[in-house]
């Protein structure tokens, strides 16, 4: 029996995503935050990554510890 993602898991594995996408060159805000404070983008973005990827990590690792994202049965619709 074939499982597809639903919403619900298609939505967790968004969310996990989000802090390494908010430093993409392709997000307007960004660009208007470091302005606002006078930082370089590229200084930014070098700052960030490294915290950004690791909150990404750590959601990771708490949505598998509470099973919020299977592991195991999932594929996706052709």
């Amino acid at each position: 029996m074939r499982r597809f993602l639903t919403a619900a898991e298609m939505g967790r594995a968004s969310l996990i995503g989000q802090p390494v996408h908010l430093l993409s060159p392709l997000v307007p805000s960004t660009y208007l935050l470091v302005g606002l404070v006078d930082v370089p983008f590229d200084e930014h973005q070098r700052y960030t990554i490294k915290w950004a990827f690791l909150t990404a990590m750590v959601m990771l690792a708490a949505g598998l510890l509470t099973s919020a994202f299977p592991l195991t049965g999932l594929m996706v619709a052709p």
